[in-house]
């Protein structure tokens, strides 16, 4: 099922009717957009997911701007290699309006995937990063700051480094610390 977007908008004709339908609406609170999932089902997402979903159509778009000549079915292969050969000699604005320069294999992969998949092909792929620092590790290091607020993140991961053989670098535990409101200057109510 496609929202509704005449509560949002009124009765007004909408320029972007297709693509609000499909990408989402705007709610009544202006800072809470409706996405639709596969089956139309209004999805709501927060802040952070849609400035996530905005920088990925943003890379989408770049991407499509770049390969939209070359990937027409009707060029030969020697007319899209010269395109594709032009296309990475020159220095294109980026998402942001720095320039960029894209590589002919970028190029290259970039109009398998519009072809493969069309423009949704084209966003990037999200990441799934796992910590890599051991969380017993990162326990460890809070336990010591706790039980004296005054060690240095070099001194713990010393310690550390001597107990298991290897430890997070100082400024890992650091960023940990200040996270978790471990900071020598929280524990010890000096702000």
């Amino acid at each position: 099922m496609v929202p509704d977007v005449s509560d949002v908008w009124g009765n007004a004709p909408l320029q972007h009717e297709l693509t609000l339908s499909i990408a989402g609406v705007i709610s009544n609170d202006p800072f809470v957009v409706f996405y639709c999932d596969k089956k139309g089902e209004k999805v709501a997402t927060d802040p952070q997911e849609e400035q996530k979903h905005h920088r990925a159509e943003d890379i989408a778009l770049f991407r499509y701007g770049i390969v939209r000549e070359a990937a027409d079915e009707t060029l030969s292969k020697a007319k899209r290699g010269q395109l594709v050969r032009e296309l990475a000699s020159i220095t294109h604005p980026g998402i942001d309006g720095a320039p960029v320069v894209v590589s002919r294999q970028s190029i290259d992969r970039w109009i398998r995937t519009y072809r493969k998949g069309g423009f949704r092909a084209l966003h990037p792929s999200a990441r799934h990063v796992e910590p890599r620092t051991p969380e017993h590790l990162l326990e460890l290091a809070g336990d010591l700051r706790k039980e004296d607020p005054f060690r240095t993140a070099a001194h713990i991961a010393q310690i550390i480094r001597t107990q298991h053989g290897w430890s997070p670098h100082e400024r890992t535990l650091q960023r940990y610390f200040k996270d978790l409101g471990l900071t020598i200057a929280q524990l010890s109510g000096q702000n």
